[in-house]
């Protein structure tokens, strides 16, 4: 017997991370999540599924119309149609107290409650699916800690929306451990929240799903469900199958022996081959990364705008590749590690990677430069994203060490 696994669907969830870029597919970026939800029922329906388990955020938050609750309506009656039965329970982003608007289930659904773990039986499968829902957005008692132990006999599936064991960087909502779960005596936990795949535990197994399409460069690489295969009342496969239609990527180029910046192009399309081929047809939106020790470096860091132009301009030629940025890492051809041991430019450094890594410092400095921001004309102002200026702080290290380097090659060469 099959069964799917799906979580953190954000059905309707908005294009922010592309508004404002010229040329961005935000239409399609728009209603990848749709599209990705058609693709899950289907890939349930086409494997002989007889259950589908949603571990919460189905929603992106409250709706701002009722298509979007129809559509996700609609597509669950397909499942009806095929005898595929459905649980699923609420998530930090679609808890009882973010959705103000109600939608009548149909039969073959049930949603768990969200005051106390609630036991949903199939005596057709031999299947227990306990699971219980987030009754408003910020939960922070352990529900995994009240789940019932499984009843012999029953292939047990707990259903729960929660970091485990605080897995960052997701906001610790309804925070559990692995050794709590092992408590209850289930086959299988099927999890919600983290937004990659994982498989947590195999004794029993305990899995992240992911979510279903990415939704910026935070989310990359294919995203999906897993089918499960149960035989002899354990668990016999789990398989993540890739449901997204949309993928972000980071493609990383180096340029160390990049003779000539003419052939720059060249050297991108070829570091984006790969990436595209692994797509199968998906649409890619990248942050191309250039990187390497290369004597170009002071020329690219200058010409920055012009580069990134060219680079976004050749991603349309490419086909279905969309040049979302271009992070400039490079570093000049010299000793980096040497200019990094100046008491100075290490504090420097590690101030830099200090704020990458703390978000809530970053919005700090969003504010501090927020009157600054603001006398600039909206046509000008640049992405101000938490991705954005941790980006910024990267490419001003590299302006400081690119400028040092330079300076110690003309000292070497008898310019200064």
């Amino acid at each position: 017997m099959l069964f799917v696994h799906a979580a953190d669907l954000h059905l309707d969830s908005p294009a922010r991370n592309l508004a404002g870029y010229e040329g961005a597919p935000v239409e399609r970026v728009r209603v990848a999540s749709r599209q990705a939800f058609r693709n899950l029922i289907d890939l349930t329906i086409s494997s002989g599924a007889r259950l589908l388990v949603l571990a919460g955020d189905l929603f992106d938050g409250d709706w701002t119309d009722y298509g979007t609750g129809q559509f996700f309506i609609n597509e669950l009656d397909r499942l009806g149609a095929h005898g595929v039965r459905v649980v699923t329970i609420a998530g930090n982003h679609d808890a009882a107290t973010v959705i103000t608007r109600s939608l009548t289930m149909p039969a073959h659904v049930t949603v768990c409650d969200t005051e106390h773990p609630q036991r949903v039986r199939f005596d057709d499968l031999g299947i227990d699916v306990v699971g219980q829902g987030f009754a408003s957005r910020h939960v922070s008692d352990d529900l995994g800690a009240a789940f019932p132990v499984a009843e012999p006999g029953w292939f047990t599936i707990g259903l729960l929306h929660t970091s485990l064991d605080g897995r960052p960087p997701h906001d610790v909502y309804a925070p559990t451990t692995v050794s709590k779960l092992r408590t209850r005596g289930y086959q299988y936990w099927a999890l919600g929240h983290v937004h990659h795949f994982e498989e947590v535990a195999t004794d029993p197994w305990i899995v992240y799903p992911g979510n279903l399409q990415g939704r910026h460069l935070r989310e990359r690489g294919p995203k999906g469900a897993v089918v499960v295969e149960i035989a002899e009342g354990a668990v016999a496969s789990v398989k993540h199958h890739a449901l997204d239609v949309v993928r972000w990527e980071r493609i990383h180029v180096d340029l160390s022996e990049l003779a000539d910046l003419r052939e720059l192009p060249d050297t991108v399309a070829s570091a984006a081959a790969a990436t595209m081929t692994a797509a199968d047809g998906r649409l890619v939106v990248a942050q191309l990364v250039l990187e390497g020790a290369t004597k170009h470096h002071a020329e690219l860091l200058r010409d920055r705008s012009r580069v990134q132009a060219e680079l976004e301009a050749l991603g349309n030629s490419l086909g279905d590749l969309y040049v979302h940025s271009v992070k400039f890492a490079t570093s000049p051809p010299v000793d980096r590690e040497a200019l990094l041991a100046d008491e100075t430019i290490h504090g420097l450094a590690a101030r830099v990677s200090q704020l990458q890594a703390s978000p809530e410092l970053l919005e700090d400095y969003r504010a501090l430069l927020k009157p600054l921001r603001d006398k600039v004309p909206a046509a000008l102002e640049a992405d101000v994203g938490l991705d954005a200026l941790g980006d910024q702080l990267d490419m001003a290290l590299e302006t400081v060490l690119a400028a040092l380097a330079n300076a110690e090659l003309a000292a070497s060469e008898g310019v200064l």
